[in-house]
């Protein structure tokens, strides 16, 4: 039997919380708070995710981040895109 549904497994994606911080400082945002408050998402909900509380960010979330820190998903997310888990396939361009 297939569940129509497998659950949100997915639509996520592990967030990279250094490679956030990282882009937070080349972007001039000092704190988890100022970065939540830009990107519109709950301060306690980005703590999570930069804590390693919970590292499997949504894909809203992660399109939010993308666009307060000017990237691209394969910048921030630990699978290069948004697949979680990360796929066993790696290329080398």
């Amino acid at each position: 039997m297939v569940a129509e549904s497998p659950g949100l497994a997915h639509l996520m994606t592990r967030l990279r919380a250094a490679a956030v911080l990282v882009l937070m400082g080349k972007r001039n945002i000092a704190t988890k708070f100022e970065l939540s408050q830009a990107c519109g998402i709950a301060y306690g909900r980005l703590r999570e995710l930069l804590e390693g509380v919970e590292p499997a960010v949504g894909e809203r979330e992660l399109e939010q981040l993308c666009r307060c820190l000017r990237c691209g998903p394969e910048a921030i997310s630990g699978s290069g895109g948004r697949d979680y888990p990360p796929s066993s396939s790696t290329s080398s361009a």
